[in-house]
């Protein structure tokens, strides 16, 4: 592999994302398990807008919990789908 393309992997890998979803929800897990006071909020905020549904779009709203500091995560989670990897 020559350096060009050696430095072009290293662009796509770090720049670009490999498998930027499977990490980011591997990071997510990790995170929860790391912070049971953190997950224990989570949860209720779920358990108490969902009940034992599926949640839904209409749901986000409801979700003050989930997305964060006036929907910093959301945002972020957004901007991370629509990259092109």
């Amino acid at each position: 592999m020559s350096e060009t393309q050696l430095r072009d992997e290293c662009i796509t890998i770090f720049a670009a994302g490999y498998e930027t979803t499977a990490r980011t929800m591997s990071f997510a897990w990790y995170a929860l398990a790391s912070n049971p006071q953190v997950k224990a909020k989570l949860h209720a905020e779920l358990d108490q807008t969902l009940g034992d549904r599926s949640p839904t779009i209409d749901d986000l709203p409801k979700l003050s919990y989930c997305s964060g500091p006036p929907g910093l995560y959301r945002e972020q989670f957004l901007i991370e789908s629509r990259r092109p990897n």
